[in-house]
């Protein structure tokens, strides 16, 4: 099994996530054979793939794709190129009609890091052919929105009785306005999705991932994070856990900030209050879970906030 990228753009991720995209076409690309080195010509591709030899194909049946998508981390990141944002960093992604920071930076999905990427999809065939053999029933398949009787490829793309002519619209808009005409060879891609989207951008459940190095099987305390009161932000939860050799509070928050060691807890939430421009909030009320393991998630249903 083999795990690769893949972009997609914000349509084609919403109609992934609504359950009406399962296939996607690529255009075919010149490549050499993995054994002579020679380059093969795309209809030699497409007849070794048709025939079930997947060995200089890009995908074959197995492989898992992980979505690449638009996205944003928080403002306070807004400096940082991909590599350096923190792994557990909340993600706003663009293709959610929900809340999205005015101020914080435009990422493109050429730039996710795998971590960040919520959708997983297994290839479940492969096949190639020429883009304009696409029937209906695979133009459909390819996540077009039913309206009034007739399709669109994405929701500001032009209505179309076709689904066919709908797909075209939807394939020009991402490739060019003469790139159906050139009638490429396309690699076909059906897959799956294995992981269900997160759509709840407001959700009270912590993932410890991001402090895998601090929070191997140490005691977590949890508390909310003062940006949830202010506006135009989504709650945030903190998480303060006893760094196992100092002695000292540490503090990580799902706004995406980790901050340093303090004497007690209520001034590691200092700490974390003070680099977003607000006041000290002491915390008045701490929920204890025993033996966080790593990725293991702490259920804050019981939080007062």
């Amino acid at each position: 099994m083999r795990e690769r990228p893949i972009p997609f753009s914000a349509p084609m991720v919403r109609a992934n996530h609504d359950d009406r995209k399962t296939q996607t076409r690529r255009a075919m690309k010149p490549r050499r054979d993995w054994l002579t080195g020679c380059e093969l010509a795309r209809c030699e591709l497409a007849g070794e793939a048709n025939a079930g030899n997947y060995d200089n194909a890009p995908y074959r049946p197995g492989d898992r794709l992980w979505v690449r998508e638009a996205w944003k981390a928080h403002s306070t990141f807004n400096d940082l190129p991909p590599r350096d944002i923190p792994v557990g960093t909340r993600i706003f992604y663009l293709a959610d009609p929900g809340y999205s920071p005015p101020a914080a930076r435009y990422r493109h999905a050429r730039f996710m890091p795998r971590w960040a990427s919520r959708t997983l999809l297994e290839v479940i065939a492969l096949r190639a052919e020429r883009l304009q053999d696409i029937s209906e029933e695979d133009a459909i398949a390819e996540g077009l929105l039913r309206d009034q009787g007739g399709w669109r490829g994405a929701p500001d793309l032009p209505w179309f009785a076709s689904p066919v002519a709908a797909y075209r619209s939807l394939w020009e808009s991402i490739n060019g306005a003469s790139s159906w005409e050139a009638n490429p060879w396309v690699w076909v891609v059906e897959f799956r999705r294995l992981v269900e989207p997160s759509r709840d951008q407001s959700s009270t459940t912590l993932v410890c991932e991001w402090s895998e190095q601090t929070l191997r099987e140490r005691r977590v305390r949890i508390a909310p994070c003062p940006l949830a009161s202010k506006p135009d932000h989504l709650p945030h939860e903190v998480c303060v856990a006893d760094w196992p050799d100092d002695g000292l509070s540490h503090i990580f928050c799902t706004c995406g900030w980790v901050g340093p060691g303090a004497e007690t807890d209520e001034q590691a939430v200092e700490a974390h209050n003070r680099p977003h421009g607000f006041g000290i909030e002491p915390v008045t009320e701490w929920v204890t879970h025993e033996r966080v393991s790593v990725g293991e998630e702490a259920d804050l249903s019981d939080l007062p906030f």
